[in-house]
């Protein structure tokens, strides 16, 4: 006779026998096996099938390691974390076929593996490119991001893509350089430029805060000048014509060459 592992009202599992018969997938072992005393049932999201199989293993697998339990414990418990397709999936598993979590855990991420994302490789880092105009920071979040996505990924390699994938500029000039060993000194140089680039950032938009907040004083208008080919109207239109010659007349002085003493008069 086996204590069943479901849980009743405040998170305790019922001590109720349930007999070891051939209906379950688990061996005799692991259903006989007694939960420890005080034992409080975890809570985790069900899997029903649909998602990714290693995300959800991997969140069990993290919870329970904070409870001492011995690994039939851990098998009976991993199934109560299973719904939907998954549920169904795990009731027809051949009778007594689990005699470990590892075999669990094996015939979980083989039956739902379609469902895992493709594996990524090193080839797929030499599409990853700083685009024009994108920050240092956003290129650094996105490189990352698919450097956890690769397994097994050499230091060398990962340093050398990233350098390959930036755009011309002041951050690749200091590093081509003085080219940094790992990947991890890569990440904290570029993090201390992240943080140059954040603080001009900031006096700009403070800058256009200030410039906004001035009133504008409009300027005053200009006088329309005169242009140089311009000339004014003369006076008059029509002029008395000279009864000498022009010449003559220019040449004739047009004031008398002396004068009267004062006190006599002319002759007569």
């Amino acid at each position: 006779m086996a204590e069943s592992s479901g849980a009743n009202e405040g998170g305790r599992p019922s001590r109720q026998s349930i007999p070891a018969s051939g209906l379950s997938p688990f061996t005799p072992y692991i259903l006989e096996t007694p939960l420890p005393e005080k034992w409080k049932m975890p809570t985790f999201d069900k899997y029903d099938g649909t998602t990714n199989p290693d995300n959800h293993m991997r969140v069990f697998m993290h919870q329970m390691m904070f409870h001492a339990v011995s690994d039939p414990i851990w098998c009976r418990v991993f199934s109560t974390s299973l719904t939907g397709e998954a549920l169904e999936w795990f009731s027809e598993l051949p009778a007594g076929s689990i005699d470990s979590f590892a075999t669990l855990k094996a015939r979980f991420s083989t039956q739902f593996a379609p469902l895992k994302p493709a594996i990524l490789t090193v080839d797929n880092l030499v599409n990853i490119r700083q685009e024009d105009g994108e920050s240092l920071r956003s290129y650094l979040d996105r490189y990352n991001r698919m450097l956890v996505k690769i397994k097994d990924l050499n230091n060398e390699i990962a340093r050398h893509h990233f350098s390959y994938g930036l755009q011309p500029g002041v951050f690749a000039d200091k590093i081509s350089r003085k080219k940094p060993k790992t990947m991890e000194e890569m990440r904290e140089r570029a993090a201390k430029f992240i943080q140059m680039e954040d603080m001009q950032e900031f006096r700009v938009k403070k800058r256009e805060k200030e410039d906004a907040a001035v009133p504008k004083i409009a300027p005053r208008p200009n006088k329309p000048s005169t242009r140089p080919s311009e000339r004014k109207a003369p006076r008059f239109t029509t002029y008395t014509p000279l009864a000498v010659p022009q010449l003559r007349f220019c040449r004739k002085p047009l004031v008398p060459t002396h004068f009267p003493r004062p006190g006599r008069s002319p002759h007569p």
